[in-house]
């Protein structure tokens, strides 16, 4: 632990000390932005292979409150990308996290499913007690409105990602070398959505 950082190594392999450093930085240099503490952070070295690193909700309680942010970096993003490039990625989780990123997405997921089952449920009901040709009409219309629901929040995550980007490099971070990271990304990430962030960030910073 360092500075309110706590750093949980599920791996067999040592973890470079300097790594409670940088996300103490950050955390620190996000807080005074956005005039909030944290209070203690907790990262966690996941022993998997695939490069990733995420910000996600999670309750001591189980599914009871309160939740809070913490940080998880896969032992496989440690050994693949550099210090530099670590920096980046946990600058634009940072903004994920401070921007409330997670706790939208953990509201609206349950809704949609939701939606979805109850819509589902009145859809069978009317077959049994009404009309089957009705109930699907009524079943196309579920579907074409999930797609749509669907699509539009697809766009807001992606837009979400965007926003990080933007932010991460607000506040420091090298453009050309943020670029770079997304690149490197790529081949474990979703391409396509990489290209569109990394085209936004050239627009912006022409």
């Amino acid at each position: 632990m360092c500075d309110n950082v706590v750093i949980h190594n599920e791996t067999e392999m040592g973890v470079d000390p300097k790594l409670c450093g940088i996300v103490y930085e950050f955390k620190q240099t996000f807080e005074q932005k956005y005039d909030k503490r944290l209070g203690e952070f907790h990262v966690y070295i996941k022993d998997n292979g695939f490069p990733y690193v995420d910000s996600v909700l999670i309750s001591i309680n189980g599914l009871l409150k309160p939740k809070f942010n913490i940080l998880n970096i896969s032992k496989g993003y440690l050994i693949e990308f550099d210090a530099e490039e670590l920096k980046d990625t946990i600058a634009h989780e940072f903004s994920h996290i401070f921007n409330g990123d997670n706790e939208y997405k953990e509201k609206k997921a349950p809704i949609l499913f939701i939606y979805t089952g109850l819509f589902g449920i009145v859809c069978c009901l009317i077959g049994i007690f009404k009309s089957y040709i009705f109930a699907a009409i009524l079943v196309i219309l579920l579907v074409f409105s999930d797609i749509v629901m669907y699509k539009i929040y697809k766009r807001e995550l992606q837009e979400m990602e965007i926003r990080c980007d933007e932010e991460a490099i607000s506040i420091g971070r090298d453009v050309k070398h943020y670029l770079t990271t997304l690149e490197k990304l790529k081949p474990y990430g979703n391409p396509i959505l990489l290209i569109e962030r990394q085209d936004r960030i050239r627009q912006i910073n022409k």
